[in-house]
């Protein structure tokens, strides 16, 4: 699980592969990685 929060580049950087979630801050994203479902 990934997750990238948005700071001064405003937008995720193509160089990685995409994350599991994107948020505004780390409260948002770290809320975000909470939501998704267990793993199987």
């Amino acid at each position: 699980m990934t997750g990238w929060t948005a700071h001064l580049e405003g937008r995720f950087p193509s160089v990685f592969p995409r994350p599991d979630v994107e948020g505004r801050d780390l409260l948002q994203t770290v809320e975000r990685l909470l939501d998704l479902p267990e793993p199987a």
